[in-house]
């Protein structure tokens, strides 16, 4: 009969071991090749940012606007869809601002404003009117 010794359990653990790290290391060789296939041009990255939605050029500080109520997508939430542009109606007599009216809008804009309902331009509703 034969016994094991713990040497030969050492040995092999061994070169398990060794044959572990030699496969992992043979996978951090040469970077992979970046340059596209012959004929072929690489992809074109944008440098230039993204453009966000704000109100028309020349429209900052206060605006009066024309559009559609209509419901945003959080509870609470008024916005006024001219066409070109979607406002976030803030304050204001929400009597008035119902889903559906055409009105008009006098306030202030505040582009990049943070708010719960997360759409459209930020609108300070100072005045409102049924459109004509």
């Amino acid at each position: 009969m034969r016994i094991q010794t713990p040497g030969g359990l050492r040995r092999r653990c061994a070169i398990g071991t060794a044959a572990v790290l030699v496969a992992t290391a043979t996978g951090c060789g040469n970077p992979p090749d970046t340059d596209p296939p012959p004929g072929m041009s690489p992809p074109t990255v944008s440098t230039s940012p993204t453009p966000t939605e704000g109100p028309p050029s020349g429209e900052t500080g206060e605006v009066r606007v024309t559009g559609t109520v209509e419901a945003g997508v959080e509870p609470g939430c008024l916005l006024l869809e001219t066409g070109t542009t979607r406002y976030l109606l803030i304050g204001g007599d929400r009597s008035q601002l119902q889903p559906q009216r055409r009105m008009t809008i006098t306030g202030s804009t505040h582009p990049g404003a943070p708010t719960t309902c997360m759409e459209g331009v930020p609108l300070t509703v100072e005045e409102i009117s049924p459109a004509a």
